[in-house]
């Protein structure tokens, strides 16, 4: 029996799984740092006001980090980026 799927499909998959994996960090750094917030207010000396720019701040970096790092990567050593 031949191998229906070929190397395009497979990218495809990988590229589904990097992309699942990846949410999930994000999911995991969301739940942390919302469970580790409370012990963070208390040893900086925050306010609950405070807190919430610490987390929106933390967001803020994925959302620009995210989206922007395979460019940024690509200029810093464009032979060795992930190509399609």
């Amino acid at each position: 029996m031949v191998n229906s799927a070929g190397p395009s499909h497979q990218r495809a998959g990988l590229r589904l799984a990097l992309l699942a994996f990846a949410q999930f960090i994000i999911a995991v750094d969301y739940n942390i740092v919302y469970v580790a917030l409370p012990r963070i207010g208390s040893a900086l000396g925050f306010s609950a006001q405070s807190l919430q720019w610490v987390r929106m701040g933390d967001g803020a970096v994925f959302t620009v980090a995210v989206p922007g790092a395979p460019r940024f990567l690509e200029t810093l050593d464009p032979e060795s980026a992930i190509r399609p």
